[in-house]
This record gives structure tokens, sequence and C-alpha cells, in this order.
């Protein structure tokens, strides 16, 4: 599903500033997170800054031809749903939750347009996480 840019249109969750570590919250969300990383720890082995909160990363790729409206649900369903991440956020203390859209841009082979629908910007307003898009 990458381009020749080698990114690939994506939509990622991200858990973030917590003080359990990040092992145990992706065993209480029940799926296996797409990056994870402890208070402390290197923010890549060959870079010398450290993470200053704790996070998990859940990440669905998709192929270009998936509508933006009908990237959220998937990502949701497959963390348990909306309630279990609400539960999760509350036993771990979470400071925040992050939504990251990974779209192609205009300029691509397949330029991307979109809109979210009601059910998404209903969850997003329950798990009171932040929006981002990103374009590539």
């Amino acid at each position: 599903m990458k381009n020749d840019t080698g990114r690939a249109k994506c939509v990622s969750l991200t858990i973030r500033g917590f003080t359990s570590q990040a092992q145990e919250v992706a065993d209480l969300i029940g799926v296996q997170s797409s990056h994870q990383g402890n208070v402390g720890e290197l923010v890549r082995p060959y870079v010398k800054t450290l993470l200053t909160r704790s996070y998990v990363q859940y990440t669905i790729e998709y192929s270009n031809e998936v509508a933006l409206s009908e990237m959220l649900a998937p990502l949701i369903q497959k963390l348990g749903g909306t309630q279990n991440l609400i539960d999760v956020q509350g036993k771990v203390k979470a400071e925040f939750l992050e939504l990251h859209f990974d779209l192609p841009s205009i300029s691509s082979e397949f330029p991307q347009d979109g809109y979210f629908s009601n059910s998404d910007i209903q969850i997003c307003s329950e798990l009171n996480t932040s929006i981002s898009l990103g374009f590539f």
C-alpha cells in the first residue's frame, strides 16, 4: 500500500503521557501496538534525545481508494471500541489521545479529499482526542 514516496495512507491513534509501562497499556487494550516507548528511553536508537512521555501507537494502513470517512471506524473497532479506549485512558490516566491521518496530497497520483462522518466526530468527542492531518 506504500506509494513511490515510501509512505502509506494510514490513520493512527496514539495514547500519550501515562505513568505505566507502554506494554502494560497495550495489554489493557488487548492489541499489540504498532509503536511504543517509555519515558526516558531513546526516541530512536541513533538519536540521543530521550522520550519525555510514554506512548503507545496503533496504525492501520489503507489503499488510496479508501475514503477518509471510512478510515477511523475500523481502527476504533480493532482497539475494542470507544468504551474500551475510554476505560483504558481512565485506568492509566493518559494525558491525551492523538488521531493522525496521513493522506496523499493533491499533487499525488491519488489526490485526497473527503470529510469526517458524524460518527467519526462523535468518537473523537467521546475520546477527547486531538486530530491532525499529514499530507505526502
